[in-house]
């Protein structure tokens, strides 16, 4: 058998007349990797309540966060469902500008994640119809718009106490801004 991974031109080959190999454990660290490139910013993230300057004529702040909001997800409408099983739905109250020079620019050209010990991010989609003052993301915002609202999460529950917030300003923006949530 053979197997390709993306758009690589690397394979894999399976031979199934071997028999396999005793299966060894994967194991991960835990928290920010000493030496990493984002390591720095999640260690010293910008403090709750200031404006973080994304780039590209955006700023962003973090209002306010609740890290279980599992009920209040649950009584904006009847049809949301509940988390998936291990995480907990969190809000993010942010306030987000805009001055930059195009006109109009659209908050989709955003990204939003939080990321706890795991060093899995989370990007902001709760997969609910409803929530509560949410950030209108097909807004679009024109030189001196400033807009607020919450964004959801749903963070692995470990994640709560050591989760941060960050924002990147176009998708391949290679300097991600990390925020405090607590």
């Amino acid at each position: 058998f053979r197997a390709t991974v993306g758009f690589s031109d690397s394979a894999v080959f399976f031979d199934p007349s071997l028999s396999p190999a005793s299966p060894s454990p994967v194991t991960g660290t835990t928290g920010p990797a000493d030496g990493g490139d984002f390591s720095a910013a999640r260690l010293s993230p910008t403090p709750k309540g200031e404006v973080a300057d994304l780039g590209e004529g955006w700023t962003i702040k973090v209002l306010g966060f609740t890290p279980d909001a599992s009920e209040i997800i649950a009584s904006a409408a009847d049809w949301n469902d509940p988390a998936p099983v291990g995480r907990t739905y969190s809000l993010v109250d942010v306030a987000v500008t805009y001055d930059g020079t195009e006109e109009p620019a659209s908050l989709l050209s955003l990204s939003f994640f939080v990321v706890g010990n795991s060093n899995v991010a989370v990007h902001r989609n709760c997969n609910v119809s409803e929530i509560p003052n949410q950030l209108d993301m097909f807004s679009e915002l024109y030189p001196g718009a400033a807009v607020s609202g919450q964004l959801c999460f749903a963070v692995p529950a470990a994640d709560l106490d050591s989760a941060v917030f960050y924002a990147r300003a176009t998708f391949f923006d290679d300097d991600p801004h990390v925020l405090a949530l607590n």
